[in-house]
């Protein structure tokens, strides 16, 4: 089966952690059927992190194609960046004319997949959590959502929860909805021959036990959930290792500063996928 793999959020040399799950679906769907991955890129201002993101390298040349589509900051006019985005990504995928097109995100990805019904072909989306609700949060994107939900012929969430949550607001849609959760690669994420070892690598005490948290230091992570339950807890003995990439927030900002006050919360910066197995 020919199969198009749309998402924004795919990981590259400069940016390793961002989206490392999908480069790995990317990889394990690609045992079985013909893959490719088509990665919408945002034409952003030259010497900005976005610009940066959507013009470093893969970590193959050929393992994905970039489609740079215009859009608008601050997600304003989503039905104007819906068609930009539709017809630079059309052109790619009528050009290769797949069996079927898996979409990640409902936005920005999802914007296509009216227009990729329009045209005939089978679509599945994935949902991953903040692109539902973060979405939903905006009376002028709302509908749009609805509109892409609709036009999906199944969509996967990465929890019961999501899937509550969506066939709660559009309960016509439950019977297309599945539970499907991130894939794990055994073979990268085994049980260490010598944990000593890695212990005394990554400088972590053997005589403490040790939790870990890998996500970004963001509200829809519950990092502030966390800190929460280890000040309650008061777990003795421990240490507590984030590792994550801290965005220019406010509340990234206030996490910090509780950090701080919490001697047993190690923070780490972003490690790549490669390496991450380590500290699990």
């Amino acid at each position: 089966m020919k199969i198009d793999l749309i998402s924004h959020l795919y990981p590259n040399r400069r940016f390793p952690a961002k989206g490392p799950f999908i480069r790995q679906y990317h990889e394990g769907i690609g045992r079985f059927h013909e893959v490719r991955m088509l990665v919408p890129s945002v034409i952003a201002p030259p010497f900005t992190e976005k610009r940066d993101f959507a013009t470093a390298p893969f970590f193959q040349g050929d393992e994905a194609t970039r489609i740079p589509f215009f859009s608008i900051p601050g997600g304003r006019f989503p039905r104007l960046v819906q068609k930009l985005l539709s017809k630079a990504v059309l052109r790619h995928v009528e050009a290769r004319n797949p069996d079927l097109v898996h979409v990640n995100w409902i936005y920005p990805d999802g914007m296509i997949i009216p227009a990729l019904k329009r045209k005939g072909y089978p679509v599945v989306l994935s949902v991953h959590g903040s692109d539902w609700y973060k979405t939903m949060t905006r009376d002028s994107h709302r509908d749009l959502v609805f509109e892409i939900l609709r036009s999906t012929d199944l969509i996967l969430t990465v929890g019961s929860r999501l899937k509550s949550d969506i066939a709660a607001a559009l309960p016509e849609l439950k019977p297309r909805i599945r539970v499907s959760g991130n894939p794990v690669d055994f073979s990268r994420f085994t049980l260490p021959e010598n944990r000593e070892r890695l212990l005394q690598e990554l400088n972590w005490n053997p005589d403490r036990k040790h939790v870990l948290t890998v996500a970004n230091i963001s509200e829809e992570k519950g990092i502030h959930v966390l800190l929460e339950a280890i000040r309650l807890t008061g777990q003795k003995n421990t240490d507590y290792h984030l590792i994550g990439n801290v965005p220019d927030s406010a509340y990234a900002k206030k996490m910090l500063a509780e950090i701080a006050s919490l001697p047993e919360v190690k923070l780490y910066p972003p490690v790549a996928h490669a390496e991450i197995a380590r500290y699990y």
